[in-house]
């Protein structure tokens, strides 16, 4: 059975590329446009892993990651953000993010990161 990737992004061109990369890399995609949606796929899908954006509308990633924190879950979240600055990477560490990816991303690095947190 493939593993699971939740993809997260409110931007269809990201998730399009997100979806083709691990797709290629023999891995189910699943989306979700919002943090909301987010949260419903994560509860019938069970996704082995989640690539969040932080900028979303309604609910940002970081919200999104602190609930499901909160909630008990340990799901291996990776940021996938325009946000570069040192603050945002220490805030994402902050709600129990596992890993921060700044876009634009290499291909290449981000699905190291992607079998390192799935394999483990």
């Amino acid at each position: 059975m493939k593993k699971k990737v939740l993809i997260i992004d409110d931007a269809p061109e990201i998730v399009t590329l997100l979806e083709d990369l691990v797709e290629a890399h023999g891995y189910q995609a699943i989306s979700a446009p919002d943090a909301e949606q987010g949260l419903t796929k994560l509860t019938h899908e069970k996704p082995d892993l989640i690539l969040l954006d932080l900028m979303l509308p309604g609910m940002d990633g970081f919200e999104f990651c602190r609930k499901i924190r909160k909630d008990g879950n340990n799901i291996p979240v990776i940021a996938v953000t325009v946000l570069k600055d040192e603050a945002n990477h220490k805030r994402s560490e902050g709600v129990g993010m596992n890993d921060y990816v700044a876009k634009p991303f290499d291909p290449a690095d981000l699905m190291q990161r992607i079998k390192k947190w799935i394999s483990q």
